[in-house]
């Protein structure tokens, strides 16, 4: 069984790319298979989130792709971060696509760089860690850049929302 999702994670307003948006459809299909009254669940959660989040959106409503960085998008997530990501099961917390989930998801809590950008640690995992501590502590996500040679061949760099992935 999977672990409960940490509550601090960003949820619904985290950023799968491309890769982990196609990781997290692949992802569905297998619980349709498996789990259909699951998969509709989180399908339905899905689609009553990209619906209530259609005015405002900062990017593309109708495909869900996202203008990351802008600062219409910094405000869009600000507003929805406590929204529970659409992949959880509400009753249990438990995420329903564990296995798929998004590069985010997989390496929330340690301080991580991705690329050139370098993201905080969890305050919950290092509540009294210095800088140091903290750089010493910092994982490299995907070190030698295949992912970027893979979203460069495949001509997919962009950015959706967990919500989008899963309710097309």
């Amino acid at each position: 069984m999977p672990p409960r999702v940490h509550r601090l994670l960003p949820g619904a307003v985290s950023h799968p790319r491309a890769l982990d948006a196609e990781r997290l459809r692949g992802g569905l299909a297998e619980l349709r298979r498996t789990a259909p009254e699951r998969a509709g669940a989180v399908h339905e959660r899905a689609r009553a989130q990209c619906a209530s989040w259609s005015a405002g959106f900062p990017g593309n409503p109708r495909t869900g792709w996202v203008a990351a960085g802008t600062p219409d998008e910094e405000e869009f997530c600000e507003g929805h971060r406590s929204e529970p990501c659409p992949a959880l099961d509400p009753e249990t917390g438990l995420c329903e696509l564990y296995a798929w989930r998004p590069v985010n998801c997989r390496t929330y809590g340690p301080p991580v760089r991705i690329g050139a950008e370098d993201l905080p640690p969890c305050s919950l995992c290092f509540p009294n860690a210095g800088a140091a501590e903290i750089e010493a502590a910092r994982i490299t996500v995907d070190p030698d850049g295949f992912e970027d040679a893979v979203r460069a061949c495949l001509g997919a760099d962009e950015w959706t929302y967990v919500a989008h992935a899963l309710g097309r």
